[in-house]
């Protein structure tokens, strides 16, 4: 049973993949920009850039599981690094949140909002 079940494991790991995709890693969802606002800036600290700044909500509900996508751009807008980070708790309408990571170093870097959840209320509903 042990030889059979390293089997089946050895065979999915070789069907579906075991390497990284050399293709970066695009965001969850689209239009994301008609929801919230995202302003930010790198800053150098040691040898590592500190990309940081605001994500805004400016819709009329709250948005939990918050994850941004921070990319590393060289010319002509080359993604060569990426990092995907959590924002804690929700994001209610009209409020921001702060938010940082360290990058490499890189002439660009984009942060897009890569996924997140609608919070549906019952009394949203009339219940």
């Amino acid at each position: 049973m042990r030889r059979l079940s390293a089997l089946i494991a050895f065979l999915l790991l070789a069907i579906g993949g075991c390497g990284f995709s050399s293709q970066p890693v695009e965001p969850l969802v689209t239009g994301s920009q008609q929801f919230f606002s995202l302003e930010w800036q790198a800053s150098p600290r040691g040898n590592q850039r500190i990309v940081q700044g605001y994500i805004k909500n400016n819709w009329g509900l709250a948005a939990a599981n918050m994850r941004l996508l921070v990319e590393a751009l060289e010319p002509p807008g080359r993604v060569v690094n990426q990092r995907i980070i959590w924002l804690g708790g929700q994001l209610t309408p009209g409020i921001r949140a702060y938010f940082e990571t360290t990058m490499p170093p890189a002439p660009t870097y984009r942060v897009r909002v890569f996924a997140y959840d609608w919070i549906q209320s019952a009394e949203m509903f009339g219940r």
